[in-house]
């Protein structure tokens, strides 16, 4: 029964996406960047020299936390030609020019045929996929191919399909894998459970992207200039629940200098007219570039919306507090780490349970969720014009990255003492 509904999956998800391309510009860039897609492939690695080692992401978060592994291999096996594949049009349009792979490709549906097609063509030495990427007959035909294949910053529920008592198709798929390279105890323990014993609890590579992008930190141009020295408050990721959430409402109306740096998660023009009609006195962020420095010293706006990807981990810097987005929508806060390496003081909806980072955050007082009701008041006031309690979640934010930091090393002494790289 699993593998049957898995195949009407992958059969069925093309042709949604078709359907939808009509309307939706994220569908449409999904089978737009699928047209010729064995063509593409196969001529971008007809002159690629040196073995390769295969990375695949969803889509940029997931490549975000697979970096520093990526360029971890990159320093000790340089020799090695890296190829990355998304199954997202975000992630490979943010990353199809970055100069630490070879090769960028999408990765064509999982099938027994596609599978062995891009093995034959990439001929990988190494696959790693990262955190929930689980491709049945791609995962079969590196195990059968002999290619190891692991699974860096995996992180699992017992209400995953996996676990379920029908689930028997899907732990195959977890069985596929060389190794599991897990967050916490609690995955390696529901792994064990399910008879999966080839794993490891190594954390999050994330930690170690999110220190690397805080401690090389550049600016973002015009920032400064629309910061001055202002109160900023950065809105990171944001959905429109997150932008029309009472907190937002309460801090437009009750601190009227409060600026607001909106990053919203997706770019698409009806979200980019949601911000403009929610946020006070507010400009898009390239319209403000197109400004004289003049002009930009007198500007009455309030509020910066972000209509440029790819700005949002450094946009955090700019922030005297952060805001998440995603916590008043059933998928859950977005990526918490981006701000805690900052050192700034976080809040969030109330929709985090899923993400280890976020109930992490909230149980050492770095971060403050579940702003609604009667306490708000007195909830922000008291964090707002404490200016010694923001210090303090701050620091407790960033020194919960710093010691979290360590998966990259634990997953390149695993690939060395088992020798899955060879010169």
């Amino acid at each position: 029964m699993g593998q049957i509904l898995y195949r009407s999956f992958v059969f069925l998800y093309p042709v949604v996406a078709r359907l939808l391309a009509f309307f939706q510009p994220k569908a449409k860039a999904w089978v737009k960047g699928r047209q010729n897609i064995w063509a593409t492939i196969e001529n971008g690695m007809q002159d690629l020299q040196g073995p390769v080692i295969w990375m695949h992401c969803a889509s940029t978060g997931e490549y975000e936390q697979g970096r520093p592994l990526l360029h971890a291999l990159h320093l000790a096996h340089p020799q090695h030609a890296i190829v990355l594949s998304f199954f997202s049009p975000s992630g490979f349009s943010l990353y199809q020019h970055d100069p630490l792979a070879n090769r960028v490709f999408y990765l064509p549906m999982d099938h027994p045929l596609a599978a062995q097609k891009w093995l034959a063509l990439v001929h990988p030495q190494l696959a790693i996929f990262v955190k929930y990427e689980f491709w049945f007959y791609y995962l079969q035909a590196l195990k059968k191919a002999q290619v190891p294949a692991l699974l860096v910053s995996g992180i699992f529920r017992p209400d995953q399909l996996f676990f379920a008592w029908y689930g028997g198709f899907f732990r195959r798929i977890l069985a596929s894998f060389s190794h599991l390279f897990v967050q916490d105890q609690n995955s390696a323990d529901l792994l064990q459970q399910a008879g999966i014993q080839q794993c490891t609890i190594a954390g999050d590579t994330r930690f170690e992207r999110v220190l690397e992008i805080a401690q090389n930190w550049q600016h973002i141009p015009g920032l400064a200039e629309f910061c001055q020295d202002q109160r900023v408050w950065v809105m990171g990721s944001t959905w429109s629940k997150d932008d029309q959430s009472e907190l937002v409402k309460y801090m437009t109306n009750t601190y009227p200098s409060l600026r607001f740096v909106v990053a919203p998660h997706e770019l698409s023009p009806e979200r980019i007219r949601e911000c403009l009609a929610v946020y006070p006195d507010p400009i898009l962020y390239s319209n403000y570039l197109a400004l004289s420095e003049k002009e930009r010293q007198q500007n009455p706006n309030r509020s910066l919306v972000v209509d440029k990807m790819g700005l949002l981990s450094r946009l955090y810097k700019y922030g005297e507090m952060a805001f998440v987005g995603g916590g008043y929508d059933k998928e859950g806060v977005h990526n918490t780490l981006e701000a805690a390496a900052f050192g700034k003081p976080l809040c969030f909806g109330p929709i985090y349970e899923k993400y280890k980072e976020a109930v992490d955050l909230v149980a050492l007082g770095a971060a403050k969720t579940d702003f609604h009701g009667n306490p708000l008041t007195t909830q922000i006031d008291a964090l707002w014009n404490n200016a010694q309690l923001r210090h303090e979640m701050g620091k407790k934010a960033l020194d919960y990255v710093q010691q979290g930091a360590g998966a990259t090393e634990k997953i390149m002494a695993h690939v060395h003492e088992n020798l899955l790289l060879t010169k």
